[in-house]
């Protein structure tokens, strides 16, 4: 079993939690003295297995799938947003000619851990629209109640279905 203390990003409250690495590891919180979300990010294990479809190398690169000219678009390290190109509130990786996928259809946060990068997903609250990954449709992140609910590990090789674009996953 493992123990890991946890300090909420907004009051600084602590809390311990205890359980098996893996039930720890994509776990998701709310303070309860503020109310705050405490998202507890992947820390890799000492043995990890470099043949780890969600080890990449590099950042990942998306390509469309379903179009005459595709493009690439490159994620970078942080948060991003990727959503239908927009001139006025667009999202950081906009997409052209899809008028079904929302302005900000998901976020993606790339980080890197012993020189591996990881690739988390997670879909707005407000995209109207479904999101697949490889044919299986994702939860909205937030439910009614505000709660989150999931969150996805991205892995090389998958495919993305935003509304009706799909991007291919890449390492490179």
């Amino acid at each position: 079993m493992e123990v890991k203390e946890v300090h909420c990003p907004k009051c600084g409250n602590k809390k311990k939690i205890v359980g098996r690495y893996e039930d720890i590891m994509d776990l998701v919180l709310t303070c309860p003295h503020c109310h705050a979300t405490m998202m507890i990010r992947e820390v890799l294990p000492p043995d990890c297995m470099t043949d780890d479809a969600s080890l990449f190398m590099h950042p990942a690169t998306l390509v469309e799938l379903n179009t005459d000219h595709p493009k690439k678009y490159k994620l970078q390290l942080g948060e991003q947003t990727i959503g239908r190109e927009d001139m006025n509130d667009g999202p950081d990786i906009g997409i052209a000619g899809d008028s079904k996928m929302s302005r900000q259809h998901i976020h993606i946060q790339v980080i890197q851990q012993k020189g591996y990068y990881i690739h988390r997903l997670w879909v707005d609250a407000n995209t109207k629209n479904r999101t697949l990954l490889n044919d299986e449709e994702l939860e909205k992140w937030l439910d009614a109640n505000e709660t989150i609910r999931k969150e996805y590990k991205l892995e090389k090789g998958q495919t993305l279905q935003l509304a009706l674009t799909s991007l291919k996953i890449l390492d490179e």
